[in-house]
């Protein structure tokens, strides 16, 4: 009987100190892991909320010698997957997961269904530009659902060759943004346009299949 109380106390005392260490959430775990260029700032003094994978199209209008971002219906146009809890059990995807989603994005003729898997990762909402050509992000699969609507702060050059640069994002300040303070978008793969248009091909869009992370705070 002694020995079974014994044990029972031991058992007892082990659980109680192992409450006393501070539960952090997935988000918490990969705020320090989150990729780094130089011309970005840091994220110390935000809070990590989620991780999302987007994945879509980068719309632009032929101006008659380039390939732009300024018309309606320009910019992107992802969805974005949770890609929070699946990254912070596996941190080195953190670079390949764009690349891989976006080659699986090609690979089934830009069907997001089918391209969802290995990882399956839970929809999480849209990234889109409004009607004033203001990047949006509204996750309204979230918990509670969240909205930002932003306006470019620093872009820096994405180190991998055909990608979108990388790009921090901030409250636009519109009286839209809902629970979000800003947005990195890292880790980018494809998404930029050619390199000149004809002037025959004036007006004309088109859109080039991308992917990247966007790494969302309050």
């Amino acid at each position: 009987m002694g020995a079974i109380l014994y044990s029972f106390l031991a058992v007892s005392s082990l659980l109680s100190s192992v409450s006393c260490f501070p539960f952090r959430s997935a988000a918490q775990q990969l705020q320090s892991q989150q990729p780094t260029l130089n011309g970005l700032p840091s994220n110390s003094n935000v809070t990590l909320r989620y991780v999302a994978l987007g994945v879509g199209n980068q719309n632009y209008t032929c101006n008659g010698a380039t390939w732009v971002q300024t018309d309606a219906g320009d910019g992107a146009l992802a969805t974005l997957y949770d890609a929070t809890a699946f990254l912070s059990l596996d941190t080195p995807a953190i670079k390949t997961l764009p690349s891989d989603r976006l080659a699986q994005f090609k690979a089934t003729n830009e069907c997001q269904d089918t391209a969802n898997l290995l990882p399956y990762l839970t929809p999480l909402g849209i990234h889109y530009f409004d009607e004033s050509n203001r990047p949006t992000f509204n996750l309204s699969h979230a918990n509670p659902p969240l909205v930002l609507s932003s306006r470019k702060c620093d872009s820096v050059t994405a180190p991998v060759a055909g990608a979108v640069p990388w790009l921090y994002l901030i409250d636009a300040n519109d009286g839209i943004t809902n629970g979000l303070k800003a947005v990195y978008r890292l880790e980018t793969a494809g998404g930029t346009a050619p390199s000149s248009c004809p002037s025959a091909e004036t007006g004309s869009q088109t859109s080039i299949p991308y992917a990247a992370e966007y790494w969302l705070y309050d």
